[in-house]
Order: C-alpha cells, then structure tokens, then sequence
C-alpha cells in the first residue's frame, strides 16, 4: 500500500461550520461514485449551503448533507474545503472510509450516518 502524506497541523484562528445540500441525479450510487459526482457538482458551483442542518427546509429524500468547517467563511472559501475534504475523501478510500462526515435523506427524513455503513 502507498504510504499516506502527513498531515500538517496548524492552530486556525477561527473556523466556521456549515452544511452543504446536494442532490444526486441517481441518489442510490456507490458511496465512492457518489463522491465523485459531488466534486463535479461543487466544480460546477452548484450546491446549497446552510448554516444548520435544518437550513434545509425542502430536503428531499436522497439528498446528501455534508458538514463543512473551514477558516473562510465565504462561499468560495467554504466550497474549496469542501472540495478538499472529499478529494481527500476520494484519494484515501483504500485507508479510510470515515475521513468526512456525510448522511443521506432516507424516507420519513430520518438521516442515515454513513460512517457506520461498510
């Protein structure tokens, strides 16, 4: 196996949290696909960002939720951690399948964590 690169660790000054909404066109994908997908969609500067996860109001079944923390509060800012993070995501699977925390809608809203799913 390859080995990881290191971390680099640094104190932020400040971070913010925000959730991301995306709506897959085919919400019932390989995790690892659906990851894919969801980098193609935020390159495309698609995507709803909420500051809860009640933000979303006409969430519909299917729909993926991402928790994003970054030290730049703007869209951009908020979007290339996104884009970090599930790079990252999708580079490592082989080592690690929980870097990221992301949940689907599922029927009657109830929300399925994918970091117990494997």
């Amino acid at each position: 196996m390859p080995k990881q690169r290191k971390f680099q660790i640094h104190e932020a000054n400040d971070t913010f949290e925000c959730f991301l909404l995306i709506r897959p066109n085919d919400p019932n994908l390989p995790a690892l696909t659906m990851l894919r997908e969801v980098v193609k969609v935020l390159e495309g500067g698609q995507g709803i960002w909420g500051l809860t996860r009640e933000s979303f109001t006409n969430a519909q079944v299917g729909d993926l939720l991402f928790e994003v923390m970054s030290e730049d509060a703007t869209p951009m800012g908020l979007t290339n951690a996104a884009l970090q993070c599930i790079n990252q995501q999708i580079e490592n699977w082989e080592y690690d399948q929980d870097m990221i925390r992301w949940e689907q809608y599922v029927e009657g809203m109830v929300l399925v964590d994918y970091r117990y799913l494997h």
